[in-house]
């Protein structure tokens, strides 16, 4: 009977080994996967901010695009109020008038652009 309590000893020692050798395996592939999970994490973060620093550019082009376009269509109104000819002073003060109105239209649309890229 002695010898039998010896055997079923052994038998739990080879056992607990290989429970000890499946657990560092299971946390080597634990380990494993954590590291594959934190490396996607980090492409995605450089990712994101590539497409984010992409946008940030478009963005930045497209309202120096948008400012220059307004600061030309500006110029071009003015220059076709100056040619207009005029006959007394009616049509002077009037000519003078459209033209301040022109300026201040693109006063607004600034003030409007300048607003949504607060807001954005």
């Amino acid at each position: 009977m002695v010898t039998k309590k010896i055997d079923q000893s052994e038998v739990n020692k080879a056992n607990i080994s290989k429970n000890r050798k499946r657990l560092f395996e299971l946390d080597t592939t634990l380990q494993d996967n954590n590291f594959h999970a934190l490396n996607i994490r980090a492409m995605i973060e450089e990712n994101r901010n590539a497409a984010l620093k992409n946008y940030l550019a478009a963005y930045g082009g497209n309202r120096q695009l948008i400012n220059a376009n307004r600061a030309m269509i500006l110029k071009n109104r003015m220059t076709v109020l100056a040619d207009l000819k005029t006959e007394g002073d009616v049509q002077a003060n009037f000519k003078n008038s459209l033209m301040n109105q022109a300026t201040i239209e693109f006063m607004e649309v600034q003030v409007n652009l300048d607003n949504s890229a607060l807001v954005n």
